[in-house]
C-alpha cells in the first residue's frame, strides 16, 4: 500500500497532461493540462500543483 499520492504527467511539446492518484493508489484521475512556456515556468507549476495536490 502507498503512502501518500502519485502524480503522473503526460510531456508534449505544447503542453503538459498532469494526473494525480487517490491515497491507496488503485486510480488516478486527470487534474489539468499545463501550457508549456519554458523549463522553468513549466517546472514553477509542476510544483504548485505538487504542494496543493500533496502529492
Amino acid at each position: 500500500m502507498l503512502d501518500g499520492r502519485i502524480m503522473g504527467l503526460d510531456t508534449g511539446d505544447k503542453t503538459i497532461g498532469v494526473a494525480v492518484s487517490d491515497l491507496m493508489g488503485l486510480t488516478a484521475q486527470g487534474v489539468t493540462t499545463i501550457k508549456r512556456v519554458g523549463k522553468k515556468k513549466d517546472i514553477e507549476e509542476i510544483k504548485k500543483i505538487i504542494s496543493e495536490k500533496q502529492v
